[in-house]
């Protein structure tokens, strides 16, 4: 590969004396010249002499464009990286490597990931930093009634205690169980399959269905009326359609695909909001159906003083996540 780069790059030139325009325009000769020499450089360190001095590191793919349908690994499952549009990112397919990776809490930490979770999808500045704010017992930030974190975390801190205590056996996990197992059950009655019925039979006693469709309707509509009851449902009758139009495209909200043409997940995720702001605006006593954990977030949220397009913006994430 770089033997042919060379070969090509010296016949041009050659081809440029011959033809004797190289004195006419040096510059621009000069120029091809350098970019060339540049990337040639910058591909043999990357892809030969940086593999030889560091053999243990993953290796980093050679691709001109990547694409999904590439084995580069032969099935061997070792770790690779890939570059894309100037982050590296590190593949990691074998189970045992996998289980390594996040036991190791050390080297593989996800703060800086979740902050630019939360920038992707438009939390401010500001709420960043109320997020991780530590309060004093002097503070008016301080939170004088809080069970969840006695030792007053931060508010990113009382989110991530509050969720690992509603998805752990017990009452609450309990509770949010069965508003998703009643959900599960009415989305299966025979005459509630309209959504993912793909044709129907003269006899009506058979019709035939997209499990695709049923799977992705039906664990969405449960997990959203687990966190937030029908509130959603009520404020915008197709949320079900826009979260799964969210899911579909939410790889434009992780890489930050130009706004100009992200159409695809700015329309869902703008009817999602709207309803978010309409349910948070909801007094607490008329939230009565709402998750302990999505009640607890909101109260602390309201303490530090988080604004509403920033709660709506959060609690996206967290029914995404």
């Amino acid at each position: 590969m770089l033997s042919d780069i060379s070969l090509e790059l010296a016949y041009r030139l050659q081809t440029i004396k011959d033809s004797r325009s190289f004195d006419s325009h040096p510059g621009t000769y000069l120029g091809i010249l350098f970019l060339g020499s540049c990337y040639f450089i910058w591909r043999l360190w990357t892809f030969t002499i940086r593999p030889y001095l560091w053999p243990q590191a993953p290796k980093q793919v050679p691709y001109w464009v990547p694409s999904p349908s590439s084995d580069y690994t032969r099935r061997s499952h070792e770790i690779f990286s890939v570059t894309v549009w100037g982050e590296k990112m590190y593949i990691v397919t074998a189970s045992d490597d996998v289980a390594r990776a996040l036991k190791n809490t050390h080297a593989l930490v996800f703060h800086d990931y979740l902050i630019q979770l939360l920038i992707n999808f438009g939390v401010g500045k500001k709420t960043r930093r109320l997020l991780w704010y530590e309060a004093k017992p002097d503070d008016p930030l301080y939170l004088p009634d809080d069970l969840v974190t006695p030792r007053q975390k931060s508010v990113s801190y009382l989110t991530e205690e509050v969720y690992r205590q509603q998805l752990l056996p017990g009452e609450k996990m309990d509770s949010m169980c069965k508003v998703f197992m009643d959900s599960v059950k009415d989305t299966l009655q025979w005459h509630r399959l309209d959504f993912c019925t793909r044709a129907t039979f003269p006899d009506s006693r058979r019709k035939q269905i997209s499990l695709n469709a049923l799977c992705r309707y039906t664990m969405v509509d449960a997990a959203t009326r687990s966190m937030f009851g029908a509130y959603l449902h009520k404020f915008e009758p197709d949320i079900v359609e826009h979260i799964l139009g969210l899911n579909d495209s939410i790889w434009m909200i992780i890489f930050r695909y130009p706004n100009a043409f992200a159409s695809a997940v700015n329309a869902p995720r703008s009817k999602i909001m709207d309803a978010m702001k309409k349910f948070i605006s909801l007094p607490e006593e008329q939230r009565s159906e709402q998750s302990w954990s999505v009640k607890t977030v909101l109260q602390a949220q309201d303490h530090v003083g988080i604004d509403l397009e920033n709660q709506a913006s959060i609690l996206l994430i967290l029914l995404w996540a």
